[in-house]
This record gives C-alpha cells, sequence and structure tokens, in this order.
C-alpha cells in the first residue's frame, strides 16, 4: 500500500494524519506543536502519526501497521 493510497483511506476515515520518513522528523514535529500526535505506527514507508488518534480505523484500514508508540505527548 502506498503512502497516498494509506492517507486516503484514512482520511476517509475522518482522521488527519502525517507520514514522516525517519522517528527524527516525527519527534520534531511533535516538538514542534504540528501534530497533537496520541497514537504512532511504523510502516515500510516510515511513520504514520496519526492526530487526535483513531487506532481502530489504522488497524482496520492498513493491517499491516505495527504499534509504534502509544500516548505520544507534544514535548
Amino acid at each position: 500500500m502506498t503512502a497516498d493510497a494509506v492517507r486516503e483511506a484514512l482520511t476517509v476515515g475522518g482522521t488527519e494524519l502525517f507520514i514522516l520518513r525517519k522517528e527524527d522528523d516525527a519527534l520534531y514535529a511533535l516538538s514542534e506543536g504540528k501534530v497533537e500526535g496520541l497514537m504512532a505506527y511504523t510502516l515500510k514507508i516510515g511513520i504514520l502519526i496519526v492526530r487526535f488518534g483513531r487506532p481502530r480505523i489504522a488497524q482496520v484500514v492498513v493491517p499491516q501497521v505495527e504499534k509504534a508508540v502509544a500516548g505520544l505527548r507534544k514535548a
């Protein structure tokens, strides 16, 4: 599944998301307040941060997603 397909599927599910290429970028985005991430998942394509956490949607739409970090807070 491509990044665009993941983005489209989750957007249809009503969840804003950000796909970042590496963990450093994800942590930077959180520390800068660019996301209020509640859930983060690792994908082969990078780090997927689901804004306002909808983990059930992510697990249904993207079954290969592995839970990496739960309850991320802004640094």
